[in-house]
């Protein structure tokens, strides 16, 4: 039977990835029923386990170690992989992987600490360009998304961009748990506690309402991050303890108390495109205001008040608007129904789905296009390119992303090659020079109108016919620009 893998290396504690993560999960499990194909579950944590212990799947447990996890996981010749988690298992492993990119704000929002200090946006943009060149399939959560990854990768992965709007999380749908809280009516806020989820201004727009009379109320849940000290400083000092209420980190089993019950959601993110928590509210008929930034509005449409996160007054008369007018609230609740059916789990898994068949599409086109050259590579000990020019580097890309290694880059005169040894990561040799042995082999990268004259050379050089392999532009342009799309 065929497999497809899956790899669960998030953690619970990852706020919106790790439901995320579960979505996914089902989606995938939905697809390999579909397919008559055993699902594997890859996973670092044993929490998991009682999760999986209600799906037939196989469940590997992995390290968290890179050369350990990646032999594991290749060894079981998944048709693909998914990853779960933006950690780039597709530059890892010979399985195709599809992979999400859930956000590019180190592009967009640069400011924020937790996408910039330490080394942070190098890291994210070396881990994000990577996905997109090597993954078989990038999944993003918008057309917004994908327009991010097009302009600031190159259009030429279009092909490879998968948009997959998030879905509401399966826990939504189980018997919740009661919360007590010090007020009945309350705003809600679920969000880990980073800088650019933008609690700062919320706060300030519910002190300049309490100076005008109206005391809103507020319900944060989160993790504990970089922004939570100064959040909890600055209701101290604005003197707001009766009015915004620290909750946190809650379970699942009480988030939908707190949805169900509050008088809004309202979320000031100044991080897109989009965001799992206002498809939540909506689920749950509570009527949601939201931040007008990138894909909000494309996610939301009507069902959603819209504000401008950066101005406190706009925020705090968002906040008056939903607060005394429930006529409002009515309005977006019924909204809300009009789209809630985009966010189930049955669409998330149709769209699935249709991606599923594309990759393996995909997949099958490669497959055929590969093979030849595949079995040439495996067939000799040595390998040699003969070429230092675009066709030489193009095959060697392909190669390097199937972890197939090129001993040597070979050419008629390496003297004037030597400029190019650091693009191609190797030495280049003048073949005069070379001496072949018995089981090597050579790609020749060459336009067609030179191929014959370096065969000649390979040939006085007592180079087998059998041990040559001739790529041209023709080939290139198949294998190349139709798979890996790449300019």
């Amino acid at each position: 039977m065929q497999k497809i893998g899956i790899i669960l290396d998030c953690e619970p504690n990852w706020g919106g990835s790790f439901q995320y993560a579960q979505c996914l999960f089902e989606a995938v499990y939905s697809f390999s029923q579909t397919k008559e194909t055993e699902l594997l579950a890859f996973y670092i944590q044993p929490g998991w386990l009682d999760y999986l212990s209600g799906f037939n799947v196989k469940c590997i447990k992995i390290a968290g170690e890179y050369i350990r996890d990646t032999i594991t996981i290749d060894s079981e010749k998944c048709m693909f992989v998914v990853g779960t988690a933006q950690t780039g298992w597709s530059e890892r492993l010979v399985t195709p992987v599809i992979e999400p990119i859930h956000d590019l704000m180190h592009r967009y929002e640069p400011g924020f600490p937790e996408v910039s200090e330490n080394d942070t946006y190098e890291r994210r943009e070396q881990l994000f360009l990577s996905i997109v060149r090597n993954a078989v399939g990038v999944l993003v959560d918008s057309n917004e998304g994908a327009r991010h990854v097009k302009d600031s990768y190159g259009d030429c992965y279009k092909d490879k961009i998968y948009v997959l709007p998030f879905a509401a999380p399966h826990y939504l749908f189980d018997d919740g748990e009661s919360v007590e809280l010090p007020f009945d009516k309350y705003f809600f806020y679920p969000a880990q506690f980073w800088t650019h989820k933008n609690h700062i201004n919320l706060i300030y727009a519910v002190a300049k309402l309490r100076d005008q009379g109206i005391l809103v109320k507020v319900v944060f849940v989160g993790s504990k991050k970089n922004g939570y000290d100064v959040v909890a400083t600055l209701i101290d000092k604005l003197k707001l303890n009766e009015q915004i209420s620290i909750l946190g980190y809650v379970s699942d089993a009480k988030m939908r108390f707190l949805y169900e019950n509050a008088c809004a959601l309202f979320m000031p993110t100044f991080f897109g495109p989009t965001n799992i928590p206002p498809i939540e509210a909506i689920t749950l008929g509570c009527p949601v205001a939201v931040s007008n930034i990138y894909g909000m509005p494309e996610q939301l449409g009507n069902a959603a008040l819209y504000f401008d996160p950066s101005d406190v007054d706009g925020i705090a008369s968002a906040m008056n608007n939903l607060w005394e007018d429930e006529s409002l609230r009515k309005r977006l609740i019924k909204e809300g129904n009009l789209i809630s059916n985009r966010f189930s789990l049955e669409t998330f898994n149709k769209n699935f789905e249709t991606i599923g068949n594309a990759v393996l599409e995909r997949i099958e086109i490669e497959r055929a296009l590969f093979s030849e050259i595949l079995s040439f590579c495996e067939n000799h000990s040595r390998l040699y390119i003969y070429g230092a020019g675009e066709y030489a580097f193009r095959i060697k890309h392909i190669l390097d992303k199937k972890h197939i290694f090129i001993d040597q880059i070979v050419v008629t005169s390496a003297a004037n090659n030597q400029k190019t040894n650091s693009f191609f990561n190797k030495s280049i040799a003048d073949v005069s020079n070379t001496q072949f042995g018995e089981n090597d082999g050579v790609i020749v990268a060459m336009s067609s109108k030179y191929i014959e004259e370096v065969i000649a050379v390979l040939k006085e050089r007592q180079v087998k016919s059998d041990d040559i392999f001739v790529t041209n532009e023709s080939w290139l342009r198949n294998a190349y620009f139709n798979i890996f799309m790449m300019s």
